[in-house]
């Protein structure tokens, strides 16, 4: 298994997590793909630079940061659309009992109009 297999496994049940890889050895094909396809975040080859290793490692943090923001905002704005669903549900039967009462209270005053004639 290459560490591209490893992060492509770990995609779909961890997509918070920003990958990077560093290697000793690394196919460009593989790299460009793995890039390309939003796999990883930064690509690191011997000798690396630890001044931009630093760096990167501060940026996919922030990103962490960001995501899990959104995605507390996303959770809330859910959360209050189902409250939204909810209440106008409610609204809704209501409404349908005042419009089965109003329907009954005409019928029966249509029988009477129609037994005193």
């Amino acid at each position: 298994m290459t560490g591209i297999d490893l992060v492509r496994g770990t995609k779909a049940s961890h997509p918070e997590v920003v990958k990077m890889i560093l290697t000793g050895f690394a196919d460009h094909d593989v790299v460009m793909d793995a890039l390309n396809e939003g796999l990883v975040f930064r690509f690191f080859e011997k000798p690396w630079n630890q001044g931009i290793i630093v760096e990167d490692v501060n940026k996919a943090f922030d990103m962490l940061v960001a995501y899990r923001r959104r995605k507390a905002q996303l959770l809330e704005m859910r959360a209050n659309l189902e409250r939204g669903v909810e209440s106008v549900n409610e609204l809704l039967a209501h409404l349908t009992l005042q419009q089965d009462d109003l329907g009954l209270g005409i019928a029966q005053e249509l029988q009477e109009l129609l037994g005193n004639h």
